[in-house]
């Protein structure tokens, strides 16, 4: 893939460092190298070079994500088939699809993730004093989440293996672990003013 640069085309958008998601070139890319590792896996493509997460990925169960970052990480494979390999890629109502052609398996292979151990969140909350989310925040009654929380896991990944319907093996394939990202809130600093007593207006009638 190379690297990710805003000259070679790649936009700006949300990425995971140390725990925390900003914004980053070429945020994204880890979704499509998931999308191919989940395809080459469930083809039974060898994998020569695979990465995890620091923490869990939303749009994928654990222990089935590929992470590739620029001069670091990367997701590699051969070809252990005997035949050639065709790829089909793209994005069909916003989700994301690979296809791969070649000599058809033997077994249906079927993911299985399962959770081992979770460790919760934690929550922070920090005051605008700067003024900086003003337009999100302004008084102390007021709050506004600037990065949601997610656990942490301990996970393991399967693959069940199906020859005419029925189960003829399975075997443990990856065991993980995600650290947990801490949720923030921030708060306004400014107390809301008191609203004025109203007095009920008593109306006199004459005789």
């Amino acid at each position: 893939m190379g690297y990710r640069t805003a000259q070679r085309g790649f936009k700006t958008a949300k990425i995971l460092s140390n725990g925390k998601y900003i914004e980053g070139v070429g945020g994204g890319v880890c979704q499509s190298s998931t999308t191919l590792f989940n395809a080459l896996v469930l083809a039974d493509i060898k994998i020569t070079k695979l990465c995890q997460h620091s923490s869990k990925s939303s749009y994928i169960e654990p222990s089935f994500d590929a992470m590739v970052n620029s001069g670091s990480s990367d997701l590699a494979f051969v070809n252990n088939t005997e035949s050639s390999l065709f790829f089909a890629a793209g994005c069909i109502n916003g989700r994301a699809k690979v296809e791969i052609y070649g000599v058809a398996n033997e077994y249906k292979i079927v993911r299985r993730s399962v959770i081992k151990e979770r460790t919760p969140y934690k929550t922070h909350t920090i005051q605008d004093n700067e003024g900086k989310y003003s337009n999100k925040v302004f008084y102390s009654d007021q709050k506004y989440v600037l990065q949601h929380g997610s656990e942490g896991l301990k996970s393991e990944g399967y693959l069940d293996y199906y020859k005419n319907g029925t189960l003829a093996f399975s075997r443990l394939y990856r065991t993980n672990e995600y650290r947990p990202i801490d949720r923030v809130e921030v708060v306004g600093i400014n107390k809301r003013p008191k609203e004025p007593d109203i007095i009920p207006q008593i109306p006199i009638t004459a005789d």
